[in-house]
């Protein structure tokens, strides 16, 4: 499953995840001290304040939804 992003308002996106892992990712991006909740229609929304939020937000949820592989690769070319 992949990621998207749907506009929501300045700032604000909705952020496409399996339910299942929805929670834990919400909690990994509090953590990091970007606002997310679960909204009741089922969606997780974050609030992207700038360009490396919105990275940190990219790589979160890259670690949930990305085959291993493609992680692995994607570090690997960090390295080079």
């Amino acid at each position: 499953m992949h990621s998207s992003h749907t506009s929501l308002k300045p700032g604000h996106q909705i952020v496409r995840v399996p339910s299942c892992d929805r929670r834990q990712v919400q909690r990994r991006l509090q953590e990091l001290s970007i606002n997310a909740w679960c909204s009741t229609d089922g969606y997780l929304r974050v609030e992207v304040k700038d360009h490396v939020e919105s990275a940190q937000i990219w790589s979160v949820v890259q670690q949930f939804i990305a085959p291993r592989t493609e992680l692995v690769g994607w570090l690997e070319q960090c390295w080079l």
